[in-house]
């Protein structure tokens, strides 16, 4: 069997001969980005292959990688192992959103508390003289944990007290604790990036943050094609659940050190599709119509029960799940936004799935829009995630469009902020007209292959092309078709919209103007346009560390409407009339 020798983390692994290199990377849990699915489209798996026997090049990575080829770069997507191989895998750098801006003022509560019991000797029994205290001090404990029983007797015999920790929600009894450490761990679990912090339940303080890329990238950037492969088998389905736990694994390493056992409670918010696979639940019925869940609402488990290494009786909960593609991330995004405040508003987060929710008096309404993975660069000429080497911003001087790179240098792609920046500011110069067609009377417009292109830097071949153009006006009109679904359904136009909160790492790094310019976002004065940030993760922050939060997150749960876009009537009507680069009207 070839063995493959991975240089810079100097690991050998083995493969059957003929086997595809991504497949291998991924049995061996070697990340690797491959947000197309591995259809040789993003370029994100490039390896170098210094040394060994392998396939030819494919079409699609001469496409992709152009003369890198001729240097040993390979796509792993692509790449058949046969024979004994040496290879350099990049180091995947970083360029994730970890804030979020809370709006609204919560009361500190957390979670779990801590309470002190002093024991006097009496005929009770541990156990019943515990839940007696308890009781007297207006604290429901319906259960206490083996664990906490274990060491209950030695410490009411040898201390005469007790420090015992009680969960709000289960009423359960977790743990008896010596110190005053105990920590919750809030996850944002999102389909290309999730982002953790640690919380000191003692005071409600997050603590810090950190952040990586999802494992299950190695499955696919988009949520179809993660589930398309966790349906295969149960097999398929444990390694994308496993992919996820891992991450956040990673993070819990990160943040707490060897403090793991004092975490006892976790809150994860993501998408329907991120809970579902994360938790090991069959995703059958969201990948077909008519897309339900396999469940809405909250889930509570045990951490052990997941794999977790935390304290025996941790807790994991998810934030509420409420439909086919609306989930707890959107759930968080409106507690953080404040937006329940507003007589009217709309809060929408850019993604691969867009989310879009409308408040008009009491009412919520709520839809997720197909808007596909454009803005993360993937099916891109040039696209690229916002990492090192992206394009994340372009603006004009008077020596003409000019751009940023992110981390500096020579640029390596656009990301999706500079699409959007790119798109407004061609707009603007006459270069490109408001159907998205490009005017060929422009020196930095260039037709190749037969298709027309605009050339951003030269030296590097950074270009936008018809064709991603067209790609990117199918994502926008998704985004202006769910915007005028929801307001017919609330009878209201555009104009009666108070404010308008962007969430999301992508929304945060978008230029308000620009993306109004294009109909990406509502019409409105960019004093009306606020981004939160990450309301996913604070979401899952508050859940932890306030109860009034967690019961407004309950009764956003039970009010909100989902209105599923897609299978309205006048859907395909609506996306085909709004292709067009305009603002929304």
């Amino acid at each position: 069997m070839p063995k493959i020798y991975i240089k810079n983390i100097d690991k050998v692994i083995v493969c059957n001969e003929n086997e595809v290199l991504l497949n291998v990377l991924r049995k061996h849990r070697i990340q690797v980005q491959a947000v197309c699915g591995g259809l040789g489209l993003c370029g994100l798996c490039r390896v170098l292959v210094t040394k060994g026997n392998v396939s030819e090049p494919t079409d699609a990575e001469k496409r992709v990688l152009g003369g890198l080829v001729q240097e040993g770069w390979r796509l792993a997507c692509q790449t058949r192992v046969l024979g004994d191989i040496e290879v350099i895998i990049p180091k995947v750098r970083k360029y994730i959103l970890e804030n979020y801006r809370i709006r609204t003022k919560y009361n500190k509560r957390p979670l779990a508390e801590v309470v002190e019991v002093k024991y006097i000797k009496n005929d009770l029994s541990c156990l019943d003289y515990l839940l007696k205290e308890l009781g007297e001090r207006n604290i429901s404990a319906e259960k206490v944990s083996l664990l906490a029983l274990s060491k209950l007797p030695e410490i009411f015999y040898k201390k005469k007290k007790a420090a015992v920790l009680v969960d709000r929600e289960s009423h359960e009894v977790l743990d008896l604790i010596n110190e005053s450490e105990v920590y919750g761990i809030a996850v944002d679990l999102g389909t290309t990036t999730v982002v953790a912090g640690l919380v000191d339940l003692s005071n409600c303080k997050l603590l810090k943050t950190a952040s990586t890329y999802n494992k299950q990238l190695s499955f696919g950037n988009n949520i179809i094609s993660r589930i398309s492969y966790a349906i295969k088998g149960e097999k398929e389905l444990r390694e994308v659940s496993k992919a996820a736990l891992d991450t956040i694994e990673e993070l819990i390493d990160e943040l707490a050190g060897n403090k793991r056992d004092r975490i006892f409670e976790v809150v994860v918010a993501g998408n329907t599709a991120m809970i579902v696979l994360f938790l090991g639940i069959s995703p059958h019925t969201l990948g077909f119509k008519p897309f339900t869940p396999p469940f809405t609402g909250m889930l509570t488990v045990k951490a052990r029960e997941l794999g977790f290494n935390l304290n025996k009786e941790a807790i994991v909960r998810t934030l509420p799940v409420v439909g086919g593609y609306i989930g707890g991330d959107v759930i968080g995004d409106i507690l953080v936004s404040g937006m329940l405040e507003d007589k009217t508003a709309i809060l929408v987060d850019i993604g691969t799935n867009g989310e879009i929710v409308l408040k008009k008096n009491n009412e919520l309404y709520s839809t997720s829009v197909p808007a596909g993975p454009s803005f993360e660069g993937v099916g891109l000429t040039s696209g690229m995630l916002a990492t090192y080497g992206a394009v994340h911003r372009v603006f004009s001087t008077k020596r003409g469009i000019q751009y940023v790179v992110i981390g500096g240098g020579k640029p390596k792609g656009i990301c999706g902020s500079g699409y959007i920046d790119l798109l407004a500011e061609l707009i603007r110069h006459g270069i490109l007209n408001r159907k998205g067609r490009l005017l060929e009377n422009y020196s930095s417009v260039r037709r190749r292959s037969g298709v027309l292109e605009y050339v951003l830097d030269y030296e590097e071949n950074v270009v936008l092309s018809q064709k991603d153009i067209r790609k990117l006006q199918l994502a926008i009109a998704a985004f202006k078709v769910g915007y005028k679904i929801l307001l017919s359904k609330a009878g209201i136009s555009p104009d009666e919209v108070e404010k308008i909160y962007v969430a999301g790492s992508f929304g945060f790094h978008v230029n308000p103007e620009n993306a109004i310019e294009i109909g990406l976002l509502p019409k409105a004065d960019p004093s009306q346009i606020e981004f939160i940030g990450n309301g996913s993760l604070g979401g899952a922050v508050l859940y932890l560390t306030s109860s009034e939060a967690r019961k407004l997150c309950k009764d956003v749960f039970r009010k909100i409407k989902v209105i599923e876009a897609p299978m309205e009537r006048e859907f395909q009507k609506l996306f085909l009339s709004n292709l067009t680069l305009e603002p929304v009207a």
